[in-house]
């Protein structure tokens, strides 16, 4: 993998697609950034870039590849990879080592990853978590203590944003998520109108202590 281009013209953002993923998770995150980008044309904020949304998939070699329903796109490219929720069980170690070299080569050359409920349980597997705290939903905190002892894991937090990292709590933090990343990346007025299309009301991202 090439390292990350910058095209100051688009702003790509990933979303990954694996077995169980919440599909209303991937489908809300995708609708919140095509807001995001109305907004940005309303504003006439011509010098913001525009959201361009991407799905990915791992092959059986653990690559990832876009999904068949994605525009053309290049995991070089990512700035942010989503790992969103799931209504299933935690996932188990042979679904999450499929993953970890594609995490650690993405992180590696730049990529934010995010993640959303246990969508975290990938980025520990990957052992970018080691000593770093992170946040899942309540009812997964106990175990992703369990199988992943050296992570920090903040039961009482909704989101974190660690900079490379940012993970987020419940089912439905998606919407948190996704507007902590545009406010990081296009700015506070984008994410406050973005919320207010929306007739949501973004969470504060604590910094991690």
């Amino acid at each position: 993998m090439q390292a990350k281009t910058d095209n100051p013209a688009s702003l790509d953002i990933g979303l990954l697609l694996y077995p169980g993923a919440q599909r209303a998770a991937v489908h809300g995150l995708a609708d919140l950034f095509l807001v995001a980008n109305r907004v940005v044309a309303e504003l006439g904020a011509l010098e913001l870039p525009s959201v361009r949304i991407s799905f990915w998939l791992a092959d059986e070699a653990g690559q990832l590849q876009p999904a068949p329903e994605s525009p053309p796109a290049a995991a070089a490219d990512l700035r942010v990879l989503i790992i969103p929720p799931s209504l299933e069980s935690a996932p188990q170690g042979e679904l999450l080592e499929r993953h970890r070299a594609s995490l650690c080569q993405l992180h590696g050359h730049g990529t934010v990853l995010a993640s959303v409920c246990i969508g975290v349980f990938f980025i520990a597997a990957s052992g970018l978590l080691d000593g770093r705290p992170a946040c899942t939903h309540w009812n997964y905190v106990h175990s992703l203590a369990q199988r992943f002892p050296k992570v920090r894991v903040e039961a009482q937090q909704p989101l974190l944003d660690d900079g490379d990292i940012v993970t987020s709590a419940g089912l439905m933090a998606w919407t948190d998520l996704g507007l902590r990343l545009l406010e990081r990346f296009m700015g506070a007025t984008v994410a406050r109108e973005t919320a207010r299309y929306l007739g949501v009301d973004p969470v504060p991202a604590p910094l991690p202590g």
